[in-house]
């Protein structure tokens, strides 16, 4: 078995380009049309690259060393406990019971 080698994910690579359009909100189809796949409809043989996944570990770790969970937690409870924006409000609350207790059917 040949020896991987670890090295900083390419953001700028057509990978990386469909990550940063997937983070953005964009549909599986629109994120390949974005990063410049020739074809829409491979978007989960993408997903399942050991690239996509190094970028997306890469991301994870990056995201956790300059911000922690209880910060993000903290920040969380602030959007629910306030009341001038409603649907944010709405949003988070319902982020908050899936992670409390998930639907798993």
């Amino acid at each position: 078995m040949p020896k991987l080698i670890n090295k900083k994910p390419d953001i700028n690579s057509r990978i990386g380009k469909y990550f940063i359009a997937r983070n953005q909100g964009k549909t599986k189809t629109e994120a390949s049309i974005t990063a410049g796949y020739p074809s829409p409809t491979h978007s989960t043989r993408i997903e399942q690259t050991r690239t996509y996944q190094a970028i997306k570990q890469y991301y994870r770790d990056e995201l956790l060393r300059q911000i922690t969970l209880q910060d993000i937690a903290k920040e969380q409870i602030k959007n629910i406990l306030q009341d001038s924006d409603r649907s944010a409000k709405n949003k988070a609350i319902e982020m908050a019971l899936n992670r409390i207790e998930p639907n798993i059917e």
